[in-house]
């Protein structure tokens, strides 16, 4: 009796993979999205210290202008990298959108491709099942058919 071989298989097999790459895609731009959240995490810390510190180091009646010139500076600078990283989330967030949909199709096409397979062995086993039964008709007509021996 020959086997079930799904003409598909190879298809199947390159469309698992795809799958494979868009779930390891998505999974690269949420890592992304999440360390530039912790940078943006260590960025307010370092401006929350800088105020503080500047905070701390004015005195009544003394003020260092080289210091809080610097301080400012730094701040500009602290608060220029937030918004860098504010619209490299926001890239973020429409990459990983489309990265999330293109799982979904790939994920779509396998589970199509799955069903078919599946399809294509249902009718595969019925064939095997008529083909047997006409087999076992034809064996018992010709055993009805024999002509007695005597």
């Amino acid at each position: 009796m020959p086997q079930f071989r799904f003409r598909l298989r190879s298809l199947e097999t390159l469309r698992r993979q795809a799958r494979e790459r868009c779930q390891l895609d998505l999974a690269a731009a949420e890592s992304a999205w999440q360390l530039l959240g912790a940078r943006s995490g260590e960025l307010d810390r370092e401006l929350d210290k800088l105020r503080s510190a500047v905070r701390a180091g004015v005195e009544p009646g003394h003020v260092n202008v080289v210091q809080l010139a610097a301080a400012g500076d730094f701040e500009r600078g602290l608060r220029a990298q937030q918004e860098r990283l504010r619209e490299q989330q926001a890239a973020l967030v429409e990459e990983i959108a489309c990265r999330r949909a293109a799982l979904i199709e790939a994920d779509r096409e396998v589970k199509a491709l799955g069903k078919l397979c599946q399809l294509r062995r249902e009718q595969f086993q019925a064939d095997e099942r008529r083909a047997d039964g006409k087999s076992l008709d034809d064996a018992a007509l010709r055993h009805l058919n024999r002509e007695p021996l005597a």
